[in-house]
């Protein structure tokens, strides 16, 4: 971490160094969201306490081999067809107008899941 910084901090360049903060905060706000992942998953798999440090290496390790496959074939693709970036963007649209669009299901409805068990401490 303090290696990270004093590299940043000897930017020239301001905007660097805030588009690392930037960076930064982003990643550490998305791995707080992943620990309640999973929580949830390890609960719902039932998966017993000495095996998921093991489960979640595996998970870790081929999400890493996934995304770096996506990142290259991503880059690959924008760089040989940039019209592509208005198919990627036209789906990120797409995604927003359904999420602001979606139904929020009742009470009742998400009770019934199996994962809000009435012994739960995540029953709402």
């Amino acid at each position: 971490m303090i290696v990270r910084l004093n590299v940043v901090y000897s930017a020239p360049d301001e905007l660097l160094v805030a588009e690392y903060f930037a960076g930064y905060l982003l990643e550490q706000s998305l791995s707080v969201d992943n620990l309640f992942v999973f929580v949830l998953v390890f609960r719902y798999f039932a998966t017993p306490l000495e095996s998921q440090k093991t489960v979640l290496s595996y998970g870790i390790g081929t999400a890493a081999i996934l995304r770096l496959i996506l990142i290259i074939l991503g880059a690959d693709a924008v760089e040989k067809w940039k019209p592509i970036l208005l198919v990627f963007s036209g789906i990120l649209l797409y995604s927003s107008f359904n999420l602001l669009l979606m139904y929020v299901p009742t009470k009742e409805y998400v009770n019934y899941s199996s994962i809000f068990e009435k012994d739960s401490y995540l029953t709402l």
